[in-house]
Order: C-alpha cells, then sequence, then structure tokens
C-alpha cells in the first residue's frame, strides 16, 4: 500500500497535524476519516502489514493457527490467578487490525455512557448514527432466521466495512434452536436494535460475496490509497508522548522505536498515570490519574457434550483451519465449508438475562436474590467510586430484566478438529471482575504487568447458574435425544471445571475510562486525558463498564464520533 512505510526516514521527512499511534480497528478508521480533511496525520503501528500476504488472516477459522504465533501477539501473560488455581492468560496481539464479530450491546449499557458515568452526547441513540456509518449490511435470511432483514434506521448500507450473517449451519443447530424455543425463548432475527436478547445469528465483518473477513486494513485503509497527507509507519513503538515545556501538558511528538505498546503502558511511561506506580520506576507524575485501574475482560467457559453416535454430525462444513485456507488458494470462495468457517458462527448465540436461567430450578429466584446480595457486598468493600458506580449498575440490570441487558451469552458451536470427535460446545461470557494493567518497568519492551483477578465469588455463582441451566437445556428434546446424558455433578465438581477451564476471551476494556474525573475517570466526553490539551484515547480503554458483546462495532463507532469531534475542533 503506498501510504504505508517500514522507512523511518521517510515518515520523519513529513510534518504532521496529528499523530495516532496504533493501527487496529479505532486507529485506521479513525485516521482513514481524519485524512479526508487537510490535515496531516501520521500513523505509529508496532506490527505488520500481515493481513495482505498471509491467508489465514482471511478466514476466522484461522484463528488457531495465529493464536500461537508470535508473528501475532504480544507475547504478554497475566500474573497468576488464585482463582485459576495459578494458572496464567495470555493476552492479544498485533497485526495490522485485527476483526472480529460485529454485533451490538444493548441500549441500556450504551444510555449507561451518559446517564451513569457523565459523558454528555453519549448513548445508543448518538452513536446509532456511527454503528450506521461503519456498516454496509447485507441480510441473509435461512430457515432459523426467516426474518433477518435490512432496517435502514439500524442498519448501514454504505460503509467501508461489509457485514453479514452466516448462513449455512450444522445439522445439530435446528433441534437446539428448537430446543430453546420450547423452553420460552424467542428468535430475535435483529438483535442490533439495541436489544440483543434472544436466539440470534450474529452478525460477523465477513463479506457476503467473497467470504473474506473484512477489517480496517483491506476497507479504511485502503480508502486513504492515494492520499498525501497520511503516513503508517509499520513496526514502530511509542515510547512516551513529548510534552511541550509548560502546565498546560501540550502534546508535541511521539518518541518511538521498534516493538510494541498498549494505550495505559504509553500513559505511564509518559508520566501520566498512578504516582505510587510511576514512582516505583523513577518516572514523574506529570498527570495523575487512574490508569490502568479498570481493566475487564469477558470470561469464557466451555462446557462439552458428546454425541450418541458421531454419524448426527452431518454436513457441517466446519474443517480444520488449514484446509480452509487451501479454499482461498484454489478461489472457492464461495464454498458453504469456507463461509461457516470464516465466522466460527456456524452456530447461534442465546444471549440471556440470569433471571431467565431457571429449568428445572426451584431455588432460581433465591439464587438471584444472592447474587444481589454479593454485589452489594462488594460495593460496600469497594474503596474505588467508579467499581462502586458499576456494580450498582450491574445490580440495577441484574434486578431488572426489561431493560434486556444480556448477562449470559450461550454460544452452541460443533467444532471438529479442535477436539477429537466432534462434539457440541457451549460458552458463556460474563461480567468480569475490576483487573489490573500497569508497567512493569520504565523500559517499553519489558511486558506489562496484567492481573486479571479472575473469578470472584460472584462470577462462580453465576457460572454454577448457568452450568445447571445448560445442563437441564440440553436434556430436553429435541435436541436431549442426540446426547450421551450423564448424571448431574456436584457443585464441588462444577466450581473446579470453571477454575480449571475459565479463560479470558480477549476483550479487554476499560483501562482508560470515559468518566468524571470525580469518579475515576480518565479521558472526558471528548475523549482527551484530563490535565493535557490535546492528548485523546480512541479505543476500548475509553468504556467504563464490559459491554455485552464483542467490540469490533462499538470500537468502530468511537472511532467514527472522535473523528467528528477532532474533525470540528480544527473547524472542518
Amino acid at each position: 500500500m503506498t501510504n504505508t512505510t517500514t522507512d523511518v526516514d521517510i515518515f520523519l521527512s513529513k510534518t504532521y497535524d496529528i499523530i495516532i499511534v496504533g493501527g487496529g480497528t479505532a486507529g485506521l478508521a479513525l485516521a482513514s476519516r481524519l485524512s479526508e480533511t487537510p490535515l496531516r496525520i501520521g500513523v505509529l503501528e508496532a506490527g505488520l502489514d500481515n493481513i495482505s500476504s498471509d491467508p489465514t488472516l482471511h478466514v476466522a477459522g484461522g484463528w488457531p493457527l495465529t493464536a500461537t504465533d508470535p508473528k501475532y501477539h504480544w507475547g504478554f501473560s497475566s500474573t497468576p490467578q488464585n482463582s485459576l488455581l495459578d494458572e496464567t492468560h495470555g493476552n492479544p496481539g498485533r497485526v495490522l487490525n485485527l476483526p472480529r464479530h460485529v454485533h451490538r450491546a444493548s441500549k441500556a449499557e450504551y444510555d449507561a455512557l451518559e446517564s451513569v458515568f457523565g459523558n454528555q452526547g453519549w448513548n445508543f441513540d448518538s452513536l446509532l448514527p456511527y454503528f450506521r456509518k461503519t456498516q454496509s449490511h447485507t441480510a441473509q435470511p435461512s430457515e432459523l432466521f426467516p426474518e433477518s432483514k435490512v432496517i435502514p434506521s439500524v442498519h448501514g448500507t454504505e460503509g467501508p466495512i461489509h457485514t453479514s450473517q452466516n448462513w449455512w449451519a450444522s445439522s445439530l443447530i435446528d433441534p437446539f434452536v428448537k430446543t430453546a424455543l420450547s423452553q420460552s425463548f424467542q428468535i430475535n432475527p435483529n438483535p442490533d436494535n439495541g436489544n440483543p436478547l434472544g436466539v440470534i445469528n450474529v452478525s460477523r465483518a465477513v463479506h457476503p460475496k467473497t467470504s473474506r473477513r473484512q477489517d480496517a486494513t483491506e476497507t479504511y485503509l485502503k480508502r486513504i490509497e492515494g492520499r498525501d497527507n497520511i503516513t503508517v509507519l509499520l513496526g514502530a513503538q511509542a515510547r512516551q508522548i513529548i510534552f511541550a515545556e509548560s502546565n498546560e501538558f501540550l502534546a508535541t511528538g511521539v518518541e518511538f522505536q521498534i516493538g510494541a505498546y498498549q494505550s495505559p503502558q504509553l500513559l505511564e511511561l509518559s508520566g501520566i498515570g498512578l504516582r505510587n506506580v510511576l514512582e516505583r520506576y523513577n518516572i514523574e507524575t506529570k498527570v495523575e490519574l487512574p490508569v490502568g485501574e479498570n481493566l475487564q475482560d469477558h470470561m469464557l467457559l466451555f462446557i462439552n457434550k458428546n454425541l450418541k453416535t458421531e454419524s448426527e454430525l452431518k454436513a457441517t462444513g466446519l474443517l480444520p483451519a488449514g484446509l480452509s485456507v487451501q479454499y482461498i488458494g484454489n478461489g472457492q470462495e464461495n464454498d458453504p465449508a469456507r463461509s461457516a468457517q470464516a465466522s466460527v458462527t456456524g452456530h447461534p448465540f442465546l444471549n440471556s438475562h440470569l433471571q431467565s436461567l431457571k429449568l428445572g430450578n426451584p431455588s432460581h429466584e433465591k439464587q438471584i436474590e444472592e447474587l444481589a446480595a454479593l454485589l452489594d457486598k462488594q460495593a460496600n468493600e469497594s474503596q474505588k467510586s467508579m467499581e462502586r458506580a458499576q456494580l450498582k449498575l450491574q445490580k440495577h440490570w441484574l434486578n431488572n430484566p426489561s431493560e434486556n441487558v444480556p448477562e449470559a451469552c450461550l454460544m452452541f458451536a460443533c467444532l471438529p478438529g479442535m477436539a477429537g470427535i466432534p462434539t457440541p460446545e457451549g460458552g458463556m461470557t460474563t461480567w468480569f471482575p475490576i483487573s489490573h494493567f500497569h508497567i512493569g518497568s520504565s523500559d517499553p519492551l519489558v511486558a506489562p504487568l496484567i492481573d486479571n483477578n479472575c473469578l470472584n465469588e460472584y462470577d462462580i455463582r453465576a457460572f454454577l447458574l448457568m452450568i445447571r441451566f445448560v445442563d437441564e437445556l440440553l436434556r430436553r428434546e429435541p435436541f436431549g435425544a442426540l446426547l450421551v446424558q450423564e448424571p448431574p455433578r456436584s457443585d464441588e465438581e462444577l466450581i473446579r471445571h470453571i477454575r480449571t477451564t475459565s479463560q479470558v476471551i480477549f476483550h479487554p476494556i476499560s483501562t482508560t475510562p470515559m468518566a468524571s474525573r470525580e469518579l475515576g475517570g480518565v479521558v472526558d466526553s471528548n475523549l482527551i486525558v484530563y490535565g493535557t490539551r490535546n492528548l485523546r484515547v480512541v479505543d476500548a480503554g475509553i468504556f467504563p463498564i464490559q459491554l455485552s458483546a464483542a467490540l469490533q462495532a462499538s470500537i468502530y463507532a468511537v472511532a467514527e464520533k472522535a473523528a467528528d469531534i477532532i474533525k470540528t475542533h480544527h473547524g472542518f
């Protein structure tokens, strides 16, 4: 691409009005939109443009191959987690943009940005035009989701990112969905309208005609080709932000070298963070803010079930990743197997409120009350205003199903080739406890310290509720007739299963939350870091709460809104 380079001299030969650190989902979308003006834009990206040269990245089914490849991840690891029997978790990766699912959270969650955290102009209705602006959506009705359609007020049709829905799936999906419907769950054909509850065919960043994954590199970045006001330097790590010599902390530049980076890490290396963290590494505190103190992620738990006979799994099209990659080379772009594997959504999502997980559980209401009491206990013990606000909000949603905030997501998946005999696997996400992300050295090449703080008492109890529900659901007809039914496990057995198999799902968020400074925010509603004049954060770190969805769609919307904020600031 003509606007990207690995030549430092070429990058330094130009003058820039704005420097963007990070060529990921938000960075490239923001850079592309800002380059529509006369502003001169420079982008520093630590990764390389592997997407154009590696076909594995074109299908989501290639993720098992890339997840362990050092070309695509930083090699960061969490501290040992006591609740996970001292297991550590890896943390995600580097490449010029990374695509994901593109579904949205509930209206109530986006509205809380304004009503709870004090960000004027940030709510579902104000973000909806930006969700639409990034998207060119194609609805793909199927037998299970016949009412899927493009809704002009909800979906975009002219944006750079082509989105679609899976149209070909395992023979096990039909009996699973029928079982869910028999237990009062409903098909939700259009979950992007602010209510994501029910059985959904999740949207994906996959071109409906080519089955090729869509990402900011192939969409937003391609739109800038030939523009002379933007340059992307690859393989460049930001070491620190350079401020003018004044008390106003006007950012004037970025010192960089070849290597790796993270947003809270860069802020702390530049003297913005907690004083007790910075002093540990002899870094002068320029602005004291709780950077990295509010890290949250989703957790994933696998529940494997065995089929009575392997012949029950017919024509899934979910092939080993290597074979899916071969389809690209052979040009078989519309092969059903490639489409299903391209999204890893050959399965529906069952988004549920915890109040709905009742099957065969006479003590369900009491368990919900106990969960609410645990949230009260955590809030009373917390010394942080931000955490107390989050826990209060979580309790409100727990007690008010009408808010349509899913607290559990059952992902029914058939993944042959990953665990030997083809088996349906169920995974669930839940709220993640407050964690920490801080520098471990003044050397930016030293990995940061990440404490995931996995599985507090609330999380374990919520997971227990979910597992009991899943076990009972999968005993019901017609799906139950296909499975080898095993005797129920004790709470002790299930808790050990939770501790030994739970893992983060690589949706980190809220390390630089957008909220009032009194509440513990790091950036204001214009995304400017408190105490600075012109330093902004535009990524998932600005969300003060974890969302009930994968993050890509929300990150694109933030980048689009940020571009308008910055354009207005510069008079465009």
